[in-house]
């Protein structure tokens, strides 16, 4: 201000230059937006609630304590929120297409789930805790995750199951800030699906969340008499924050075997969640109380690896992978002081989160019974500024399941070779003679190269006759793949014999795959006594 006196009237006039409401040094991008709507609308003769809030901030003189005001009236609370919620929605997504595997970490789907099986139901129970640690825009926040979400799948071919699942979900958030808390609740449902060709899968989820919210903060600020009774300015301030989340998600593994008990899987996924924060109103603090709207997104790709075991009936896992968000580090709303002028509109973030993320995940699935099965895991998450666990316990029962199977008899002991033929008359043995291959395996055994040594000795008494080579498989596999599977057992026999002497245009092969079993087992049981190839002499064989 300045003055200027006047010797003709005697009178001083003073000029008065005002700093705009966001234009002090020192404002973060929050309390900018509130100050520059605030400015948008202000005049000294406003009358009403607002006005009486504005005239308070005219009592703060400390820069700092003024910024702490426009802080308290951001309610930036919200944005966090909107965030928590679009990962609440992608969590449930993700937790929904791992039902689809049947048996988590299971080495094969037989863990869990057979192909003449009918639907299967399942129970999930499971908890998560969210500490992010805020930034100079926004408070960071706790959150505390409850779900409870059962479905029901069943399977529409072999490889492809097809799945609908519903939640219930809680999510209660302190923030560290104002004493602000959101507690939400309401239901999720979706669908998911998974191929599962044994070599790779493909598994996926849409999902929709409804979340009735509540929240409360608190304000205060201004100590000037005159001005609100010559109390600081502030109260208690709530709101109905509801949202709608939706969300998709897919994953796709390729499993290289390590050994016949072992996998180890890489993977790749992508999750978007958009969440939409419906317009409300809060109440409880006349011209501090704001009306709110807007969503926010979140897009990530993750890259990473699974380990996976079956011992018996027990199935350890562990993946540990990198999360990476396309979207934006920040989530937003507008919002506009419910008791001033038109024009006040501005727009809050959220703190800035971290784009990349170290993602970890430990389980354990087991089968109680050919119907029962339970899955135990735990999921974290783990960033600059954000650390997430979670974890929890699922049953499910297969409904229609096949008993299970009478334990396949002891393999009977190699043949001993012929003896050799008393002289003059010569024995043709015509067999068969029967080599075992390990699972999965057309390789020749030690075991079975002393069987082939004998029927190889054996056709020197057959003079020339034709050798018939029959191959077959267990039911571990699918048809195709057993079918080439049978046919490169043949091959591996034809050649040893050939190396050895015995002519190739006098051996004729087929391959029968899972026919003829020697043991009959269910589909996907692996089963020594069936992986073999039978060999024949003599008339007739080769035809």
């Amino acid at each position: 201000a300045k003055d200027d006196y006047s010797d003709n009237d005697g009178t001083i006039d003073l000029d008065v230059t005002r700093i705009g409401f966001g234009d002090v040094a020192g404002l973060n991008i929050n309390q900018t937006a509130v100050g520059d709507g605030i400015e948008g609308t202000y005049a000294p003769t406003l009358t009403g609630p607002y006005a009486g809030m504005l005239s308070s901030l005219f009592t703060i003189a400390d820069p700092a304590e003024y910024a702490l005001a426009l802080d308290q009236l951001s309610a930036d609370l919200y944005a966090g929120y909107l965030r928590s919620s679009t990962m609440a929605g992608a969590r449930f997504n993700g937790l929904i297409y791992d039902m689809a595997e049947c048996g988590k970490g299971s080495i094969t789907n037989e863990l869990c789930r057979t192909e003449n099986g009918g639907p299967r139901i399942w129970l999930t129970g499971n908890y998560g805790r969210v500490d992010t640690d805020g930034d100079v825009e926004a408070s960071g926040f706790t959150a505390e995750q409850y779900y409870i979400a059962a479905g029901v799948d069943f399977a529409v071919s072999p490889n492809f199951v097809l799945g609908v699942a519903g939640a219930y979900l809680e999510n209660n958030m302190d923030f560290d800030l104002y004493d602000g808390r959101i507690d939400s609740s309401g239901w999720q449902g979706g669908i998911y699906a998974n191929y599962d060709a044994g070599k790779f899968y493909v598994k996926g989820a849409i999902s929709y969340s409804d979340l009735d919210g509540d929240s409360s903060r608190t304000v205060g600020f201004g100590q000037t008499p005159g001005f609100n009774g010559g109390k600081p300015f502030g109260g208690a301030i709530t709101g109905d924050p509801d949202v709608n989340v939706w969300a998709a998600g897919a994953e796709a593994g390729v499993r290289f075997a390590l050994s016949e008990n072992a996998t180890l899987t890489p993977y790749a996924s992508l999750d978007y969640a958009h969440a939409k924060l419906k317009r409300f109103t809060e109440a409880g603090l006349p011209g501090a109380n704001l009306t709110i709207a807007g969503s926010d997104e979140f897009f990530a790709g993750e890259l990473g690896i699974e380990l996976q075991a079956q011992m018996g009936n027990i199935a350890p896992y562990i993946r540990g992978g990198w999360q990476h968000n396309f979207g934006n580090d920040t989530a937003h709303f507008h919002a506009a002081f419910a008791d001033a002028p038109a024009g006040t509109d501005f727009r809050v973030i959220s703190e800035d989160f971290s784009s990349d993320a170290g993602v970890v995940e430990v389980g354990l699935a087991a089968q109680f019974s050919p119907n029962f099965n339970a899955h135990l895991g735990y999921q974290g998450r783990f960033s600059s500024d954000v650390e997430e666990h979670s974890g929890g316990l699922t049953l499910s029962y297969l409904f229609g399941g096949a008993e299970p199977a009478a334990p396949p008899p002891p393999p009977p002991p190699p043949p001993p070779p012929p003896p050799p033929p008393p002289p003059p008359q010569v024995v043709c043995n015509k067999g068969p003679y029967i080599v075992f291959f390990d699972w999965d395996k057309s390789d020749i055994t030690p075991e079975a190269s002393t069987i082939l040594d004998s029927a190889v000795t054996a056709y020197g008494n057959c003079d020339v006759v034709p050798i018939m080579l029959a191959g077959y498989t267990d039911r571990s596999g699918s048809t195709q793949y057993n079918d080439g599977l049978s046919a490169r057992r043949n091959t591996s026999v034809r050649g040893y014999l050939t190396s050895k002497g015995i002519p190739d245009e006098r051996i004729t092969s087929q391959a029968f795959g899972e026919a003829n079993p020697r043991v009959p087992t269910a589909d996907g049981v692996r089963e020594l006594q069936n992986r073999r190839v039978e060999i024949t002499y003599g008339p007739g064989s080769g035809k």
